[in-house]
């Protein structure tokens, strides 16, 4: 048995767990971020590790696109959609066949600046170019998901220029970060027979602990104004991005 699976016993990787699925949740996303700072240092699990942020990844996202079910509007989703479908491969391609490291640490470099400028001026005004910057985020978070499962920081910075609310906005990004993660999973699936995107019925006992957190994260969500929830995810694109760049 692995030390991740005999530390379970001891509940330190259900509690990472928990804290990570409660804080990304607030903001939308980084789940993946925050848990793997927690996991991978303590526990040379490596494989089993990146399992259980798939797995309790898409059901955070799936609890919470249901929750926002009511908000979703198809006809602003499906732009971001359709060209997140066509980049995800693009990008499994890119890193399948590149050294992605510089790209990789570039764009969290980005990442930290943009959201590090949103922090300290926050009231930068509505994006005006409308829906062919839609198609444009949705194709750049697809390569972006795709080559480091991280699908939804360009549609994130988008939607904030767009004006939307705070419903508004994760209503597009989290069912974007929803179906582009299933994708992700899928088409690891095709091209490999085992390895990370195989999922062993043992780690569904990270699912409960998972969407509790997010169930209690998403009651603080609510009691954000748009400023508040401004602030947080601009605070969690930083985090992410560092987290790209080391």
């Amino acid at each position: 048995m692995s030390r991740l699976g005999l530390a379970l016993q001891a509940g330190l990787p259900l509690m990472a767990v928990f804290i990570a699925a409660l804080l990304s949740s607030v903001a939308g996303f980084a789940f993946s971020a925050l848990c793997g700072a927690l996991l991978f240092h303590p526990f040379n699990a490596p494989v089993e590790i990146v399992r259980v942020l798939l797995l309790c990844s898409i059901a955070n996202q799936a609890l919470s696109v249901f929750m926002l079910r009511r908000d979703i509007v198809w006809q602003r989703l499906l732009p971001f959609l359709v060209t997140g479908g066509l980049g995800v491969p693009v990008g499994v391609f890119a890193l399948l066949h590149s050294t992605p490291h510089t790209y990789l640490r570039g764009f969290g470099c980005l990442l930290v600046a943009y959201s590090a400028y949103r922090l300290i001026r926050p009231a930068a005004g509505a994006a005006s170019s409308g829906r062919p910057g839609d198609w444009v985020a949705g194709f750049v978070g697809g390569i972006t998901g795709g080559g480091a499962a991280f699908p939804g920081a360009r549609v994130m910075v988008w939607v904030a220029r767009r004006g939307w609310s705070k419903s508004e906005q994760r209503a597009v990004f989290q069912p974007f970060i929803l179906a582009c993660l299933t994708l992700l999973v899928r088409t690891a699936s095709l091209g490999h027979n085992s390895g990370a995107a195989g999922i062993a019925p043992s780690l569904l006992a990270y699912l409960p602990t998972s969407v509790l957190g997010t169930w209690c994260g998403l009651a603080v969500f609510r009691r954000l104004t748009d400023r508040q929830f401004g602030s947080v995810t601009n605070m969690f694109l930083i985090v992410s991005g560092i987290g790209l760049i080391v």
